[in-house]
């Protein structure tokens, strides 16, 4: 990052002054924010992980000089921590190794697949959402496992229909005449070859792509999909309509006939005009007038509805014309009756970062997800060299099918368990070793024949050592990878550390404990209280209770009765609680506080039951005693220990910061 004369001038600046306060500066670079024993803090660090605590960049910019000072502060003590852990011979212990083993296993694999396979395809649909495309199509069909005899001859077939379109025909027509999707020749959807409008993920590559790719009014080349040769024409491609949020009134006319048509509409339209006069409000017109069941109650609310939302055209069209929140439509007809649509909000666009595990989620399903990935470990046996034997395979399985060797193989019955069938790598792999995976994994279809699946598993083991093989190598491959892992890592020993140092003291030092409350006593005081009581039950009974207190019941007699039929019951369905608060918590509670000693509110609804309370008076401010103040005061004790493990671990370092570098980061001042 370059630094600007000005910034340097402020540096120096600083330092005088330091040097003149009698401290001694140790040598540092203009760069260093801290040094210590075998370790500094650099300008640059400290920006990454500033700007990773809250958020990015931008934030971290926009923040305080105190923010600035403070996590300086706190990020110096956590790696003199980590380093007394790594000094103490934590490094070695067991226990976290094993942790790290297990963290790293279960994310490994994920982040490697997100990484390379996932976030490009994310990126993919994120550019591609914004637009959907309008295109028809012509299908020959052949097999993706087809001898080439038989593809040359779909090939063909598919040449002719391209010599019959550039002849002049009319796409529609050579789809109803050649194309072999069934619904080319129907008049309805998918009739002419026509797709209608589809969005980023709902086709098969490499179709979306060419169908994203191609001139609106011209024809793609020959390509071929697992379906088999396709020839494409984009009819329009439009911006993808953002999503809204509607509410509607329905008027259902009583039959089908002219008067009962009219007077539907007329009723609709009588409404509209009311509406738009605001002598009505659309929620009383839905509540008064829609036909709709599931939507009048709410005021018409429907919620939200996206352009692939399956409704009624003319009520997609009319809503998504709808400019502003607050625009009512004039009637619109569908097949349920006429209707009045108001918007409620339209969805703006979403940032690639807002989207992400949306569209993360949608491309882990997407058959091209397996594509990528089987591409990805394709590559990596090229680059790394493998050999599979699956004739070696199938002689091993004697001609069972897989489902009969897994048997075999569990119960000991093959003599060819150690038969090398693949090389992947510098690595050999037995018989033994592809049939474990197939009975951890399913990776084949158990109904093939013996050699075909010799084949499926063999190519699926290899590349699933593949992927093993590039998940070994994260740390060197992805530095982001590494820094998490090394984060991790530190946050155990940070951890073990502070367990050691902090923690179990501050559990077991009851000596210690005892003498901060002393000193402190002061601080633990409870506040003058209401104290409430709250009997949880059934409505019956809390309404003979609350009869009881109306008759003159005390409290206390309430309170000693009922706890004797909760001693009587063998299954208990009555609850008493005193809860005592100061002032108003924005909970249940909160409705005894302006009761009279004695009074009662209830029974209200309460966490899936019901619940009395009765104000039973108020308690004065009183110290706590050394019990009732042992969890606040266990956690200033940890301060307190954490404070002085911090100064202890300062000293031992020779740790110094310098704070006045701080003007430096972010391209300050």
């Amino acid at each position: 990052m370059t630094r600007l004369p000005f910034r340097l001038a402020l540096l120096v600046a600083a330092l005088t002054i330091s040097a003149c306060s009698g401290s001694r500066i140790p040598d540092a670079a203009p760069d260093v924010l801290a040094v210590y024993d075998g370790g500094t803090v650099t300008i640059g660090e400290f920006e990454a992980r500033y700007a990773q605590s809250v958020g990015g960049v931008e934030s971290a910019s926009d923040s305080s000089m105190a923010a600035y000072r403070d996590f300086l502060d706190r990020y110096v003590n956590f790696r003199l921590k980590v380093k007394a852990a790594r000094d103490a011979g934590m490094e070695s212990d067991s226990t976290i190794n094993a942790d790290i083993a297990n963290y790293r296993e279960s994310f490994a694999r994920p982040y490697l697949l997100e990484q390379e396979v996932l976030e490009p395809l994310v990126r993919q649909l994120y550019a591609r959402r914004d637009t959907i495309v309008n295109s028809s199509h012509i299908l020959i069909r052949v097999d993706d496992n087809a001898a080439p005899a038989d593809t040359m001859e779909a090939y063909a077939k598919m040449q002719a229909v391209i010599d019959s379109l550039d002849a002049g025909m009319d796409f529609a027509q050579a789809a109803r005449t050649f194309s072999e999707d069934p619904s080319a020749r129907t008049s309805g959807p998918g009739g002419g070859g026509s797709l209608g409008f589809v969005s980023s993920g709902s086709l098969v590559e490499p179709f979306e792509s060419m169908a994203y790719l191609t001139p609106v009014g011209e024809r793609s080349g020959i390509f071929r999909t697992q379906f088999g040769y396709h020839v494409l024409q984009v009819d329009e491609r439009m911006a993808t309509p953002r999503s809204v949020t509607v509410s509607h009134v329905m008027i259902r006319p009583d039959s089908d006939q002219p008067t009962d048509e009219a007077a539907a509409l007329a009723l609709a339209d009588s409404l509209y005009t009311e509406i738009q006069a605001e002598r009505l409000t659309f929620e009383a017109a839905a509540k008064l007038f829609s036909d709709d069941p599931g939507s009048a109650d709410r005021g018409g609310a429907l919620g939200e509805m996206t352009w692939e939302t399956q409704v009624a055209q003319p009520f997609k069209d009319a809503a998504m014309a709808l400019a502003s929140p607050g625009d009512v439509s004039a009637p619109v007809k569908t097949q349920f009756g006429y209707h009045l649509i108001r918007l409620e909000a339209r969805e703006a666009r979403k940032s690639y970062d807002e989207s992400y595990e949306e569209l993360k989620n949608t491309a882990s399903r997407l058959p091209r997800s397996q594509k990528a990935e089987n591409m990805l470990a394709d590559q990596t046996l090229q680059q790394i060299g493998s050999q599979t034997y699956p004739a070696r395979l199938a002689s091993a399985l004697d001609g069972v099918r897989l489902d009969s060797a897994l048997v075999r193989m569990r119960t000991g019955a093959y003599d060819q368990m150690t038969e090398t069938v693949a090389q992947i790598g510098p690595d050999s792999y037995s018989v033994s070793d592809v049939l474990e995976f197939a009975a951890n994994n399913n990776p084949i279809p158990r109904t093939a024949l013996v050699s075909e699946q010799a084949d499926a598993l063999l190519l699926a083991f290899a590349r699933e050592r593949a992927i093993a093989y590039e998940t070994d190598r994260l740390e060197t491959r992805d530095t982001e990878f590494a820094r998490i892992m090394g984060e991790f890592y530190d946050g155990l020993l940070l951890f073990r550390v502070m367990e050691d140092s902090v923690w179990n003291v501050s559990q077991t030092d009851t000596t210690g404990l005892r003498g901060l409350f002393d000193r402190t006593q002061a601080n633990y005081t409870y506040p003058e209280r209401t104290r409430i009581i709250a009997i949880t039950a059934a409505d019956s009974t809390l309404l003979g209770y609350r009869d009881l207190l109306n008759q003159g019941t005390s409290t206390a007699a309430l309170v000693s009765q009922v706890s004797s039929e909760m001693m009587g019951l063998d299954a208990p369905t009555v609850r008493i609680d005193t809860v005592r608060i100061a002032d108003a918590t924005g909970s249940i509670y909160d409705r005894a506080l302006p009761l009279e000693v004695g009074a009662s509110v209830g029974p209200l609804p309460h966490r899936g039951s019901r619940v009395l309370m009765i104000k039973d008076g108020i308690e004065p401010s009183r110290q706590m005693t050394f019990q009732e103040a042992f969890a606040p005061l266990q956690a200033a004790y940890q301060e307190q220990l954490d404070r002085a493990f911090v100064e202890r671990l300062r000293e031992r370092y020779n740790a110094y910061l310098f704070p006045e570098r701080l003007v430096m980061v972010f391209d300050g001042p």
